[in-house]
């Protein structure tokens, strides 16, 4: 199995990885030659807004499929859909994926606030104090136009 390489990306004292794409399954008596460029589509460029109001110093920007709800902690099937592309923003919000292909994705965004000296010793899993999400079409041909998340509070329902 073959997939590309792990994204790691880190924002402030956050850090976090994502295995993006899918898999390949080759014979192992063949010689492949693997080249991970998409032909088609664009990248996809915008804002994550609401990262100052949390205390954050910059969002991460993950590229799923159609179907993620923005819930990854949820214990439902949410871990088994595909990200295409994942990247960090800084405090500005600005963000730019590498080209994806032409199709239908949600994008999701997650603000980190820093821990301070009371928080630092916990070894649990932390979540993010804000999400936001916004579906995108990138088409057969032309740009995608700019995407605006807007952060809102995680619901820990």
């Amino acid at each position: 199995d073959v997939s590309r390489d792990i994204q790691w990306l880190r924002v402030g004292d956050q850090g976090s990885g994502a295995m993006c794409d899918g898999n390949l399954h080759v014979d192992i008596t063949k010689t492949v030659k693997l080249d991970f460029v998409r032909a088609k589509g664009e990248p996809i460029s915008g804002q994550v807004t609401g990262i100052k109001e949390v205390g954050a110093l910059g969002a991460f920007v993950w590229v799923r499929s159609e179907q993620a709800t923005g819930n990854r902690w949820d214990v439902g099937d949410e871990w088994k859909l595909p990200v295409f592309d994942a990247v960090a923003t800084g405090p500005d919000g600005q963000f730019k994926t590498a080209r994806i292909a032409p199709g239908t994705y949600m994008i999701l965004a997650e603000a980190y606030a820093q821990e301070d000296e009371s928080t630092r010793g916990n070894t649990g899993i932390r979540l993010p104090a804000q999400v936001g999400k916004a579906k995108v079409v990138v088409p057969e041909t032309g740009a995608v136009p700019a995407v605006r998340i807007e952060l809102v509070p995680l619901s820990r329902k």
